[in-house]
């Protein structure tokens, strides 16, 4: 799919009820066009809605993804492995996806991600910035 900085993130809930395996994020492109969302290494499961490691995992990879700035798989890097990616992700996980009910589809834009990330970056008062959080370009 081309890199499109309009994409949007498509939470698409498992068909067997929100207590089961198989729920998945989709990534549409402003063209149509659709790919998975694909879970960090040794990951099985995406979530939202409850408490879990896996939520977690699950803003982990939609932050990472909405970060990337090019149009190649962005590779875990130690970027995504910090303490303050994990800050990250867990207050993203906290203000995003925890209030989303279980076993519902959901959409978020990745500009709305990228304003929410940059907000928090700035209230922690943290100046090092991941290249994907530069000023995006006015449609």
């Amino acid at each position: 799919m081309p890199f499109d900085e309009d994409r949007v993130y498509v939470g698409i809930p498992s068909p067997d009820g929100p207590l089961a395996s198989g729920a998945r994020v989709m990534v549409e492109s402003r063209s149509g066009a659709c790919r998975n969302l694909v879970l960090p290494a040794g990951k099985r499961e995406f979530t939202w809605g409850w408490i879990a490691a896996s939520t977690t995992c699950t803003a982990s990879a939609v932050l990472t993804d909405a970060v990337q700035v090019r149009d190649e798989p962005l590779p875990a890097s130690e970027e995504t492995r910090t303490p303050v990616w994990s800050a990250l992700s867990v207050d993203f996980a906290v203000r995003f996806l925890l209030p989303l009910p279980p076993g519902e589809a959901w959409r978020l834009e990745r500009r709305e991600i990228i304003a929410w990330m940059r907000a928090w970056y700035q209230r922690k008062g943290i100046s090092d910035l991941p290249e994907g959080l530069a000023p995006l370009p006015r449609p």
